[in-house]
């Protein structure tokens, strides 16, 4: 089975469960599926957020329970941006879509950020 045609059975049955709106809690646990969904999807092609927090995390030297905490954290915070927008779209039955612009500053910061990670990763290399 294809990416495509999976997510496409996971949207017409997410379509089910968002018609019948009296389960709230069914329909929270389709949304965070979703998210999931997604997110496995997406993530070869943005492995190297959480391969560099493991590094730091590492090289900190925390113990296994904290490690387990803060990538159970770093977790929530990634599937995050996923779960408010489904939210969104499940409330209120649209998806907006950003323009150019928004999407060109998005991505500015996004590069920022993985510029300030990259430096602080390689000089505490350095040091």
């Amino acid at each position: 089975m294809s990416d495509s045609k999976l997510v496409n059975n996971a949207v017409r049955k997410l379509q089910d469960i968002f018609k019948n709106q009296k389960n709230i809690w069914m329909t929270a646990l389709a949304v965070i599926g979703f998210s999931f969904i997604v997110t496995i999807i997406e993530f070869p092609c943005s492995a190297v957020i959480p391969v560099a927090f493991a590094a730091i995390l590492t090289d900190f030297g925390i113990g296994m329970a904290a490690k387990g905490l803060y990538i159970l954290l770093f977790m929530i915070f990634y599937l995050l941006d996923e779960i408010i927008i489904f939210l969104i779209s499940v409330f209120t039955l649209r998806l907006w879509m950003g323009g150019q612009k928004m999407t060109t500053k998005l991505v500015l910061i996004q590069a920022l950020i993985f510029i300030l990670i990259g430096l602080f990763y390689v000089g505490r290399l350095v040091l």
